[in-house]
This record gives C-alpha cells, structure tokens and sequence, in this order.
C-alpha cells in the first residue's frame, strides 16, 4: 500500500500556511529528485516530475496546475524524470510570473514558452535572482556531455539564499573534481543521489547511473556539509537503492554526520544556527 506523509491540496495547503523567516527554508521531498523549497518570500522547485506513467511506484504527489505559487523551476538535465516537459507546460500555464532555469543546451525543450520565461544556466556561469545567489555546475552523469556549442547537458546548482547554501545534484557520479569544487563552500544542505549504477542497467537497459550511496555518503562528510538529504531511491523500483544502506553506512563510518531520509510528501523546516 502506498502511504505518502502528504499530497495533494492538504500538502500544498500546508506549504502555503508554513512561516519561514530569514533564517530559514522549508523543504518538501515531491519524490525523485524533486523538491519544493519555501523562503520568507519565495516559492521554488527543483526537478519536479509530476506526470503520471506505469513505471512509477508511488504517483505524482501534487497536481503541477495547483503550482501557479511557484516563482521559479530548476531543471537539472533533459531527462524525463528531471524535466518533465508536461509538467513544467502546466506549471506554466498556471501562472504567467513562474520563470525556469534549464541547461542552455536543453533551450528548445522550452520552445513554447516566451524567452522572458526561461533563464538558461550555464556551467561556473552565476545567475542573481534577487536574493537568490546560483551557480550551476557541470556534473558526470556518467562522464560529462556537452552539446555542439560548448553548453553541457548535465547540471547542478549551488544555491545561496540569505546565510543558507545548498546543493542539489542533479544526477551524478562521484568525482574528484565535484569534492574540491564543493570543499570551497561552507555548504548547509547537501541533496545527493543514490541509486548508483551496474553494468545491467547500463548495457542492457540503457540507465545511465548516478552516485551510490557510500560515494554520496562520503561527499557529504568530506566536503563537511550539515545535513545530507538523499534522493533517487523511490519513483522507480528498476532504477533505486535501499536508502537504509545509506543509513547502515553512515552509522559505522561517519555517525557524526547529519542526515534527513524523506518520505514523499514530508517537510522540514532547516535553521541556520
């Protein structure tokens, strides 16, 4: 049976009703990669993928035409699960203010939508939201890809908002120059995929792999981030990890290192001390 913490109008009206100050964010895991982060004064999303398919394991949490609050959409690369052409049309149409940040080379995914609408994220390339800081950064989803003008294909994004410094992934293997890119900053929150990779899933079904949990587990310590957030574990049970794996790791080598497993559908409330 599948349980969610919350869906629908009652987690997006709890979103809607939660107070965030300055020294705050509140985070909502919508399930693969996706999350819905609160500020004081705004509403943003990372990789939503809110369309229904017969591979999910759990459905789409939230109705993307319920999301006219949103001020801004990150997608991290041009797979379906990370941006999901349908879902960002109806967030779209549901607010003319929603704007979305893409990978350059990912432009004309985006066509229907006005050029005023769409922000292109460029590898070390900073983008100023006004009191949002972000910097994207080109990852290996499996080894890096980049498209005929120089653009690439996969990114992440550090992202700053008053005191608070967060990453998100997107997908991505562990390498050495990801860990000294990410050691320059005094980062917060840190969310990482874990779901891995293996030659079946590569040759013979085309999944082109992430990070696995200890090589996750190890970047988060390494780098000294507060708290680790995992994802990719949970949408589809062909392409997942256990994330108690990632729990039993961090136990016996890193104990002293924060984590927050999430349920679809669950919030936190982050403080900066």
């Amino acid at each position: 049976m599948i349980r969610y913490s919350n869906s629908g109008s009652k987690l997006l009206n709890e979103i809607k009703n939660t107070k965030i100050n300055n020294k705050q964010i509140g985070i909502w895991f919508l399930g693969q990669e996706g999350f819905f982060v609160k500020t004081k004064d705004k509403n943003i999303c990372f990789d939503p993928f809110l369309s229904n398919s017969k591979e999910r394991a759990i459905p789409p949490i939230l109705d993307p035409k319920s999301l006219s609050i949103l001020d801004y959409v990150f997608c991290s690369h041009h797979h379906d699960d990370h941006l999901d052409v349908p879902t960002l049309k109806k967030i779209g149409k549901s607010s003319n203010k929603t704007k979305f940040i893409i990978p350059a080379a990912h432009k004309k995914l985006l066509k229907y939508f006005p050029d005023k609408r769409i922000i292109l994220a460029e590898n070390d390339k900073e983008i100023d939201l006004i009191g949002i800081k972000v910097l994207p950064i080109a990852v290996k989803h499996e080894e890096y890809k980049i498209d005929s003008q120089g653009h690439h294909l996969f990114l992440s994004y550090l992202v700053k908002i008053n005191d608070i410094i967060f990453f998100h992934a997107g997908d991505t293997v562990g390498f050495p120059e990801l860990n000294d890119k990410l050691s320059n900053y005094s980062i917060d929150i840190i969310f990482l995929p874990i779901n891995g990779r293996d030659c079946d899933r590569f040759h013979n079904k085309n999944i082109i792999g992430n990070m696995n949990y200890r090589e996750a587990a190890n970047l988060a310590f390494n780098i000294k981030a507060n708290l680790l957030i995992p994802m990719h574990y949970d949408v589809f049970l062909f392409n997942s990890e256990n994330p108690a794996y990632l729990v039993d790791y961090l136990w016996h080598n890193y104990p002293s290192q924060k984590y927050k497993l999430m349920v679809a559908g669950e919030g936190i409330i982050y403080n900066k001390i």
